[in-house]
């Protein structure tokens, strides 16, 4: 059986740096939400928090089944607009 756990040396160099990581997934989760927007509670489960609002504004926060909850009526508002 061979080891796959990365040496010291090999995770220093591995480093990941959270904005980075936003960097990557904030195009991508708002390309795949344009596309597919009723697959949008995909990203969420039961320890999800999810918070909405106006910029400037204190947000409104969702939790777990809340935030399903609450797409698929932002989606459901959604599609009687367009």
């Amino acid at each position: 059986m061979t080891n796959t756990t990365p040496s010291s040396s090999d995770s220093s160099r591995n480093t990941v740096v959270p904005s980075e990581v936003g960097w990557q997934f904030v195009p991508q989760y708002y390309t795949y939400v344009n596309k597919s927007p009723q697959r949008l509670h995909c990203f969420y489960n039961k320890n999800s928090t999810f918070i909405h609002g106006a910029e400037g504004e204190d947000g409104t926060p969702c939790y777990g089944q809340q935030v399903s909850i609450f797409v698929r009526s932002v989606l459901s508002t959604a599609s009687t607009i367009f």
